[in-house]
């Protein structure tokens, strides 16, 4: 029994260095030359001078300004961001080791240790659409689970402690980050105070956890009246608004209704196909083990177009799947709150999704935690059931870990997905140390000899360009990192237009991409003929220096 005990543990740590070594490897492949080159321009840009919100016009900027100070760190060290793409990678990943960690230490208080551990590794490979980085997205539901936990933990407790000002701290600052998320934590800390109303509640617990809100408020109000103004802040809310696929009222509810229609099947799989080996686990366990192995093959070939990634999909449904356990009300329940985590999940889920242009596919960013209402609900439910009953849910968990991982290595974000494509690696500039295609490469190094080591009074890139900015600690003159390209939707050029008629404010140097390499044997074309008020200014005031395959740099004449 002693032996059959070792041999057990030790696949279980094998099993478990596989799936880091996995994760770790998965890390360095892939260059993104929009989205992720964003989520670090920004921080970099705020470290070298460029004031938040005064300077930047994008919505999205709250979490570059948290990571403002490891950017600051990082260019102390390499003054041209060499690497500084890999270095906010393995940032990001350590935060979610920590989380992870966080969410296996109290998840096995509840649930035997192995099935605790798949959860937190499953918590630990979702990397919302396969980009693993500190965005306003990571980072708001970082800190969310982060405060959702020192809740759950809270609870725990027969009275309230430090505890409950850390979480709050942690949901203030996921706010901070993604301000929407405002209204479903207060549903959230309703709940929680309601469960907790018997529970003692110190003094110094009390003004603690006043101070934080109250600060909170604070803040609030000197950045809306006093640091940006409303008169920034209008502008700022109407570039937002000229997206057009933010938001959306009692309209966006059924967009998402829409987008639940067309991906049911695959949801259904897992979330019904979960509930019937349960099921059949309590009456026939050798049946649970034979549906959980179709479970899995149905899952890695299903058959059927889906529109939403398959590995946000998934965290929908494990998420719905531990629904059962929050609305069970038969039983008195011990710890009420921690146990309708995938219930307080979907809610931030939803709320997620009806504020992103991305719609359903943002559900599985803010409800992520609701993984462990669903590991705890399978463990629940088999468990004492018999070993056999036990193994069908622990393989099940293994199996949708699998996927969870296997989903990593077949999505990268903006490169091609067939890693073996991506079989260059960096080996300068800010991308250095990453794997990625021919084609990537040859755009950097490009653009790093055009940049060479000049650096020009002020600079812009424009037409989707915001990787430029990484490759250059140059002034930057622009109302936005991210200027997002007319082709890709009704974005209000007019701010551009009049940010640029004072002549303080135009760059020495202007970039205007037009062919962006995306995947081996495909390039995004930029050019387009809709009308562009930048244009004339540019016409009026500067004159071609040089043009390359990818775009064409402008040198200003007056």
């Amino acid at each position: 029994m002693h032996a059959n005990r070792k041999i057990f543990s030790f696949s279980v740590s094998l099993f478990v260095i596989g799936v880091l070594y996995l994760l770790v490897q998965r890390l360095f492949f892939g260059v993104d030359l929009q989205d992720e080159a964003f989520y670090c321009a920004l921080p970099k840009s705020f470290a070298e001078g460029r004031i938040p919100f005064r300077e930047e016009l994008n919505g999205a900027q709250a979490a570059g300004i948290l990571l403002t100070p490891l950017a600051s760190l990082f260019l102390l060290f390499s003054a041209k961001a060499e690497g500084i793409v890999v270095f906010f990678r393995i940032t990001y990943f350590l935060s979610l080791c920590g989380l992870s960690f966080f969410a296996f230490e109290k998840i096995k208080k509840h649930i035997p240790v192995l099935e605790a551990l798949l959860a937190a590794l499953l918590l630990l490979s979702f990397w919302p659409f396969a980009i693993p980085s500190l965005s306003y997205n990571t980072m708001g539901a970082l800190f969310l689970n982060c405060g959702l936990l020192a809740l759950f933990s809270q609870e725990e407790k027969k009275q309230m402690d430090w505890r409950l000002p850390v979480g709050l701290l942690f949901l203030g600052t996921s706010v901070f980050c993604y301000v929407t998320l405002i209204l479903p934590i207060a549903v959230a800390l309703g709940l929680f105070f309601r469960f907790s109303r018997n529970k003692k509640w110190p003094l110094p617990s009390r003004v603690a956890s006043a101070t934080v809100l109250a600060g909170f408020i604070l803040l609030a109000l000197y950045l809306t009246f006093l640091y940006i103004g409303m008169a920034r802040l209008g502008l700022i809310s109407h570039y937002i608004d000229s997206f057009g696929d933010t938001g959306g009222g009692l309209k966006k509810f059924l967009v998402l209704f829409a987008q639940l229609k067309h991906n049911l099947l695959f949801v259904s799989l897992i979330t019904i196909g979960t509930w019937l080996i349960i099921f059949s686990a309590k009456r026939i366990p050798q049946l649970a083990i034979l549906l959980t192995l179709l479970l899995g093959w149905s899952l890695f070939r299903f058959p059927f177009v889906i529109t939403i990634l398959p590995f946000h999909l998934s965290i929908l449904a494990y998420t719905l799947t531990g629904l059962p356990m929050a609305l069970d009300r038969k039983r008195e329940q011990k710890f009420p709150f921690w146990r309708s985590v995938s219930l307080i999940s979907c809610m931030f889920g939803i709320v997620c999704a009806w504020s992103s242009s991305n719609g359903l596919t943002n559900f599985a960013v803010m409800s992520s935690l609701g993984i462990l209402g669903g590991a705890w609900y399978i463990s629940d439910s088999l468990n004492g059931r018999g070993l056999t009953a036990r193994a069908a849910g622990v393989l099940l968990l293994g199996i949708f870990l699998t996927f969870q991982v296997r989903s990593l290595y077949t999505n990268v974000y903006g490169d091609d997905s067939n890693l073996k494509l991506l079989n260059r690696i960096v080996t300068s500039g800010p991308y250095r140390f990453l794997k990625t295609s021919p084609a990537k490469t040859e755009f950097i190094d490009t653009l790093s000899s055009d940049l060479g080591n000049s650096v020009p009074d002020g600079v812009a890139f424009y037409e989707s360009f915001v990787s430029g900015y990484l490759f250059t600690n140059a002034k930057i003159k622009a109302p936005t990192l991210w200027a997002y390209s007319l082709k890709q939707g009704g974005y209000d050029r007019e701010i551009f237009a009049r940010f640029y008629q004072d002549p303080e404010n135009r760059p020495e140097t202007l970039f205007w991409l037009h062919t962006l390499p995306v995947l081996t044997g495909f390039e995004e074309h930029l050019d387009h003929e809709l009308p562009d008020p930048l244009k004339n200014e540019v016409a009026a005031h500067y004159g071609l220096k040089s043009k390359s395959k990818y775009y064409s740099i402008y040198q200003r004449k007056d």
